[in-house]
């Protein structure tokens, strides 16, 4: 199976399920739906500098919502924390190095 991103990837990562992949890289994270072949669910264009690197918490958010969060970090200096409904971001905040 190959997955066309549209730029180079610099980092993946499963869902809990394992059905469900995040890639990263240039401006964008993209979700693929491995079961159905390959196919794009969503693209995710929220930073303005390279995407570098993504993680996927299985249960966060409060209690009553708890669900899979996909986190991006780029290297505008920000990380976006995603929800399951429709991908939007839910958190994002901008970290400095000091």
């Amino acid at each position: 199976m190959t997955l066309e991103h549209g730029a180079p990837v610099e980092d993946a990562a499963f869902f809990p399920a394992g059905g469900l992949l995040a890639s990263v890289g240039g401006t964008a994270a993209l979700v693929w739906d491995l079961v159905a072949g390959g196919r794009p669910l969503a693209r995710l264009a929220n930073h303005q500098k390279t995407v570098t690197c993504c993680a996927v918490s299985p249960l966060a958010g409060p209690a009553s919502a708890a669900a899979p969060r996909l986190l991006t970090g780029s290297l505008d200096g920000h990380v976006k924390a995603r929800g399951p409904r429709g991908c939007g971001v839910c958190f994002g905040c901008a970290l400095r190095v000091i």
